[in-house]
């Protein structure tokens, strides 16, 4: 056995959070799939004109006040915010994220 054997950790998934540019949930984000969706479009986050890349996959439509308040919202980066790990959204309460647990999902501003 490898050295990894030695250091198996336990893990419980509690949920299924997605955050994408094709859909935000998990049904929304099925029914994409099977619809055969694309999320790439011109880029409306930011100007992209000096850039040779015009097209970007990028999630719109997200509230993040939804799932964390006003001042985390202000506080975290747009990457954070988006990230469908936010225990307490997912309704368990005492559930936290350790031992190097990083976010799942992320967008570049």
């Amino acid at each position: 056995m490898g050295p990894l054997s030695q250091h198996r950790r336990r893990v419980a998934v509690t949920g299924v959070g997605v955050v994408t540019p094709i859909g935000i949930g998990k049904e929304a984000f099925w029914n994409a799939l099977l619809e055969g969706r694309s999320g790439v479009r011109r880029i409306e986050s930011f100007d992209p004109s000096p850039f040779p890349t015009q097209i970007a996959a990028e999630v719109r439509d997200f509230d993040p006040l939804q799932y964390m308040d006003r001042k985390e919202v202000r506080r975290n980066d747009r990457f954070v915010r988006t990230s469908p790990i936010q225990p307490k959204s997912r309704g368990v309460p005492g559930l936290r994220a350790e031992g190097g647990v990083g976010w799942s999902g992320g967008l570049a501003r």
